[in-house]
């Protein structure tokens, strides 16, 4: 556990399982953050793969944002019913998973899991 102590000069902190004196406060404990961290990370994970999805079904593995970009303004012109298509499949792709993130979160082992979640996309 984290505890904090504000004072005339500023802020101390200190970790331990029992507070170090009645003038501190517990700040955080340490699984809490853990699993703050680990959301969070997750979080980034499924937009990244969202991303790297998006981009890959437009312009392949070669990415580049200018071709990303050309692709998918060819796309809208040529095919718009399919550009919409690959977005609202990749997206609705991302939602399941923040919902999949959410329930993991409220689990009992929330830690574990959050780490036992996949983050796939169709390609």
């Amino acid at each position: 556990m984290i505890w904090i102590r504000q004072h005339e000069h500023g802020v101390d902190t200190c970790e331990g399982e029992s507070s170090p004196g009645d003038e501190w406060s517990l700040l955080a404990d340490q699984d809490s953050l853990v699993l703050s961290d680990l959301r969070a990370s997750k979080q980034a994970e499924i937009r990244m793969g969202y991303e790297i999805s998006l981009a890959g079904v437009l312009a392949g593995e070669e990415a580049s944002p200018m071709l990303v970009a050309v692709e998918s303004a060819m796309l809208a012109v040529s095919d718009p019913d399919g550009l919409q298509f690959l977005v609202e499949m990749l997206a609705d792709r991302r939602a399941a998973l923040e919902q999949a993130l959410a329930d993991a979160s409220a689990a009992e082992d929330a830690l574990a899991a959050i780490r036992a979640l996949a983050v796939s996309y169709p390609t």
